[in-house]
């Protein structure tokens, strides 16, 4: 049918859209700690981050796709699925733009979720919504469930922060008396690790997006016609360009506002959130970038000296955390019930 295809259309849109805005909403967080401790400069850091994006998106698995397409009850074959799919991921795009515009690493993985579950239940009720782990629209893949992926996403910014704390408080023994002259050694090393963890972070947000796309294309009946593969690299092209364009609102925050990063806290909190993002795109697991790296920033001030933090800007960052899911939820349920009266209005009417 003609509305299908303009839903599924419209999914397309919205889709690389989230893409984008993810984009401009954790590369600044990626390439924060390169840029405040010079191991970089902004620009050097943020077109290989992008590179590096890309790459991870393309090359980085399929793990969390899996979690992520199965978050909807609603049986794959089912036209009801667009208009959930659509309002869903308009309200976290809408959300991303708004937090970005303030400057504030707000989730994107957050804000999907919040949209799944507010379009969910205006569309389809409570029971479209996969709250539990198991297994998912009658087959056998296994879900970690809403309650999961919200587990997974409080509990890796404390990882982030805990390793961080451990490597900083361990550095300042192993290093007492080094030179001055190791710091360059330092700012190199981040370098790869930026790239590691702008990998990590293509993969584990592109696959977030693929799954949502999987979804719409059965919906539509057209699963067969693309693989898995070009949603990632569609949804590694549009979180590219977000990366390169629209990082600086973030990057200020993270590097400045929280705590005054040298090269060795930038290593740690580096290698860190490299390693805590790894392990969870590994296990399938969508969680936050942004989330991991504001933790392991907060890790290795803590660890020089707890007033080295700013905790004022670290509870602003905190406040939108906590709203995000509400917000965009409710930001997508308003537009599910609009969609939904819209469309059956034209029915009436033809």
């Amino acid at each position: 049918m003609m509305a299908d295809q303009i839903l599924l259309s419209l999914v397309w849109v919205a889709s690389q859209a989230f893409a984008l805005t993810n984009g401009l909403h954790d590369a600044g967080a990626v390439v924060s700690t390169v840029v405040a401790s010079r191991a970089a400069s902004p620009r050097m850091a943020v077109g290989l981050s992008a590179v590096a994006s890309l790459a991870g998106a393309i090359l980085g698995g399929q793990a969390v796709s899996l979690t992520f397409s199965s978050l909807i009850r609603v049986p794959p074959a089912d036209r009801q699925l667009l208009p959930i799919l659509f309002a869903a991921v308009l309200g976290a795009v809408i959300w991303n733009f708004l937090t970005w515009r303030l400057g504030l690493p707000s989730s994107s993985t957050h804000a999907l979720v919040g949209g799944c579950v507010g379009s969910g239940l205006v569309w389809a009720g409570r029971d479209s919504i996969q709250w539990q782990s198991g297994a998912a629209n009658g087959n056998h893949l296994q879900t970690l469930g809403i309650m999961g992926i919200f587990i997974a996403l409080l509990i890796s910014p404390l990882i982030g922060f805990l390793a961080a704390f451990i490597l900083e408080k361990s550095s300042k023994y192993v290093l007492a008396g080094a030179r001055y002259s190791l710091n360059r050694w330092l700012n190199r090393a981040q370098l790869p690790l930026m790239l590691l963890l702008s990998f990590s972070h293509g993969s584990n947000d592109a696959q977030k997006i693929a799954g949502i796309l999987v979804l719409a294309g059965l919906a539509s009946g057209h699963s067969g016609q693309v693989s898995v593969g070009w949603y990632l690299s569609w949804a590694g092209i549009a979180i590219f360009f977000g990366t390169l364009f629209g990082s600086w609102p973030i990057i200020r925050t993270l590097s400045r506002g929280i705590f005054q990063v040298r090269p060795i806290n930038g290593f740690n909190a580096q290698l860190a959130a490299a390693a805590a993002l790894l392990a969870a795109t590994s296990l399938g697991a969508p969680v936050s970038t942004s989330h991991i790296v504001v933790g392991s920033v907060m890790g290795t001030g803590a660890a020089v000296r707890y007033k080295a933090v700013n905790w004022q800007v670290a509870k602003g960052i905190l406040a939108a955390w906590v709203i995000t899911f509400p917000a965009s939820a409710l930001i997508s349920a308003f537009i599910a019930g609009l969609l939904r009266f819209v469309l059956e209005m034209s029915g009436r009417s033809g």
